[in-house]
């Protein structure tokens, strides 16, 4: 109810007799950079909540992220492995029942986008260049990962057996953080602006291909202070995690699901406090021998943290994907991953709308909380540090390579099931919301003892 000119005047007022500047705000999204100085952070922090005490504020550090792609490789050096996702996820045969709904709109915050492919020539809607607050996004030879990932979620059929988006029909929103390159990285706060934009321009769905892990530094930090220096990080970093589950309750909030990237570097996502909140979807990565990705990092399922997440598997291993200058090309990581996820989310949004957050992250997190312990299992003997991380997670590694659940066409007939339980009476709804909840019971007991965690996963029988 307050303008956010007034709020400036009392951040003014608030500020003054500590010699504070204002570095940069956006009327935008509300928010305000503020040049402290030498002051410590936490106390002035603190200091001013306290004092603006009738405003519900957010304050954060300033951080760098960088996207979550390993490599990339030329669509010619692996052209034999095609789309293999979509046929791994089952999308081909859900996507001849229907597309996305102009209604949902999946938001992609990520380094830049190529609007000109042939793949993403569609509807967009509200674009926004975080970094020079316009409405102009564009992609270059430097600025190459957000166009890979919004084709994986939303991209347009490029001919039979080719790439296509599983959200494809969707409205999609490219938000851009960057505008020179993408090995930079990215800054808390423009992501975090990125995020507010998407909110409050009625994202149903929110893609994030990025996070904050730095291996090396977990690493040498195990290897001088063993466990103890583990937690110490969980510790030093619960600020920031308070601040990301914040953020994503905002999106709660606003029923817009949010599908985070889990990270490449092979060990627990909850290092990156942006991992830590029970609101987003997570999202490791499998390559095409339904196997864990050697690089996905895992969940730990509250085994590092209080709070329970929510970790799905999607395949991320070299999937094919639009590139610069209506190019295609392949690349790997949990950021492409990720988009598998929300291009699903946001068709089965489509066919459901009346679908809840809670209630897509209660089915996911059924399939989640036996691998999370699995997983884990194996990181308690020693965490990596003392060996090669993926020495220390191979026995963790080779207890995840089951056989996955039939979960895409349970979504898909659940959300069909849905559909149709929302234009009878009230009584047949019920029947037919107590039959989804038979569904995905049978579902869980026709898979094998050594099932894990999955979103759109699925193998063929033997």
């Amino acid at each position: 109810s307050v303008t956010f000119t007034a709020y400036l005047e009392a951040l003014q007022g608030s500020m003054a007799p500590q010699n504070v500047t204002v570095a940069d705000y956006c009327h935008e999204t509300r928010r305000v950079q503020l040049d402290i100085g030498e002051l410590d952070f936490d106390a002035f922090k603190d200091e001013l909540k306290g004092e603006m005490a009738a405003f519900d504020l957010l304050i954060w550090p300033e951080r760098i992220y960088s996207t979550s792609a390993a490599t990339a490789t030329a669509a010619n050096d692996l052209q034999a492995l095609g789309s293999w996702h979509l046929d791994a996820v089952k999308a081909r045969e859900v996507l001849k029942r229907g597309q996305g709904s102009q209604a949902v709109t999946i938001a992609v915050i990520d380094s830049g986008f190529d609007t000109d492919h042939p793949g993403l020539n569609q509807d967009t809607t509200s674009i926004y260049h975080v970094v020079r607050r316009d409405h102009d996004v564009y992609a270059s030879p430097s600025i190459t990962h957000g166009t890979h990932v919004a084709g994986l979620a939303i991209s347009e059929s490029l001919g039979p057996n080719k790439l296509q988006g599983i959200g494809f029909g969707c409205q999609w929103m490219p938000i851009q953080l960057t505008d020179v390159d993408e090995e930079r990285g990215f800054s808390q706060t423009q992501i975090i602006d990125g995020i507010l934009y998407a909110i409050n321009h009625g994202a149903d769905v929110v893609n994030l291909s990025l996070g904050l892990l730095n291996p090396e530094f977990v690493l040498s930090l195990y290897s001088e202070r063993g466990h103890q220096g583990i937690q110490e990080l969980i510790k030093a970093t619960q600020d920031d995690a308070e601040l990301w589950d914040e953020i994503f309750e905002m999106g709660e909030d606003n029923n817009c699901v949010f599908v985070v990237a889990a990270g490449n570097e092979s060990c627990p996502m909850e290092l990156d406090p942006m991992q830590r909140s029970s609101y987003p979807v997570y999202v490791a990565a499998t390559n095409n021998e339904d196997k864990l990705a050697e690089f996905s990092n895992f969940p730990t399922h509250n085994m590092l943290t209080p709070s329970s997440t929510t970790c799905v598997a999607a395949p991320g291993d070299s999937l094919l994907s639009c590139s610069v200058a209506g190019d295609v090309m392949y690349m790997k990581g949990t950021s492409m991953a990720a988009p598998v996820v929300a291009g699903a989310l946001g068709f089965v949004r489509s066919q459901a709308p009346q679908l809840s957050n809670a209630q897509l992250r209660s089915f996911l997190h059924w399939r989640g909380a036996y691998i999370a312990s699995v997983c884990f299992a194996t990181a308690k003997m020693g965490y990596p540090g003392s060996g090669t991380v993926n020495a220390k997670l191979e026995v963790a590694i080779k207890l995840r390579n089951g056989r996955f659940g039939h979960v895409a066409t349970t979504l898909a007939a659940g959300a069909s099931l849905m559909r149709r339980a929302h234009r009878v009476a009230p009584g047949a709804a019920t029947v037919a919301l107590l039959a989804l909840w038979l569904l995905l019971l049978i579902s869980l007991l026709a898979t094998t003892a050594d099932c894990y965690f999955c979103l759109l996963y699925t193998s063929p029988s033997p």
